[in-house]
């Protein structure tokens, strides 16, 4: 029982003490696992969902953990390169470009999908495709970030 008048101070319960100058290895084993169960959970909706062929669901998984794996090391870098400079850009540029590289992949078995008319497929994708390129175009040169 504590005294009228004081405050315990609240304690945590779990811990984990990082040096300030690098951000901890387990981080990148946990997003490189993460991203395998990411990719198998895809490939998983492609073959179910989308009725891909097993062979076709298989690439969608290489392919969508190789982005992932791919992209690891560099947004780890990323991070390190915002941490030691607070004003940098690194992590949103990384952060966009991520993300279209998986909506392109993603805009690349769409189109394997039998859909339709095939002059309306090209269209679709064409205007898809223009679309996610002018986005990262505009994330990556003309929004500006504010920081504190």
């Amino acid at each position: 029982m504590w005294p009228l008048g004081r405050k315990r101070e609240a304690e945590v319960p779990f811990t984990i003490k990082v040096k300030a100058k690098r951000y901890p290895w387990w981080n990148y084993a946990a997003g490189a696992v993460l991203a395998l169960l990411a990719s198998a959970f895809w490939a998983w909706i492609a073959y179910t969902v989308l009725g891909f062929r097993l062979s076709l669901a298989w690439q969608v998984f290489f392919v969508f953990a190789g982005l992932q794996l791919f992209f690891l090391p560099i947004m780890y870098i990323a991070y390190e390169r915002q941490f030691r400079n607070h004003s940098s850009r690194a992590v949103q540029n990384t952060a966009s470009c991520f993300a279209a590289s998986l909506a392109f992949a993603a805009l690349y078995f769409f189109a394997q999908l039998p859909l339709g008319d095939s002059t309306v497929k090209t269209a679709t994708l064409t205007i898809s495709a223009m679309f996610i390129l002018i986005g990262l175009i505009i994330s990556l040169f003309l929004i500006r970030y504010e920081f504190e």
